[in-house]
């Protein structure tokens, strides 16, 4: 194996020599120290804490063909002068009544 040369020490006229412009400061960042794995490099508490502070969200409410009476008896009101004002399909024209309104607040 060749043996490594050492590295060339500078005279200190040769620093004094140099101009003042190319010596110039950098400043230093300091660095996080690097992830042992790839795995280290996911962060698996945010998720857990959001998770902490959501608050849970408020139940659907429930289509209540009651409280929409009037607009359901309406609807199928229109449905039935639609077929013509013909009798026999009543229920009919009400569970598409009620399927209409319930379309509208959900």
């Amino acid at each position: 194996m060749p043996a490594k040369k050492p590295a060339k020490k500078l005279e200190s006229t040769e620093t004094a020599a140099t101009p003042a412009a190319e010596i110039a400061i950098k400043p230093t960042r300091k660095r996080a120290a690097a992830p042992k794995s790839p795995a280290a490099t996911h962060k698996q508490d945010a998720p857990r804490a959001a998770a902490r502070t959501r608050k849970p969200a408020a139940p659907k409410p429930v289509f209540d063909p009651s409280l929409h009476h009037d607009e359901i008896a309406r609807e199928a009101y229109y449905l039935w002068q639609v077929r013509g004002c013909a009798h026999g399909h009543e229920a009919e024209d009400w569970f598409r009544a009620v399927e209409m309104v319930r379309a509208r607040y959900e």
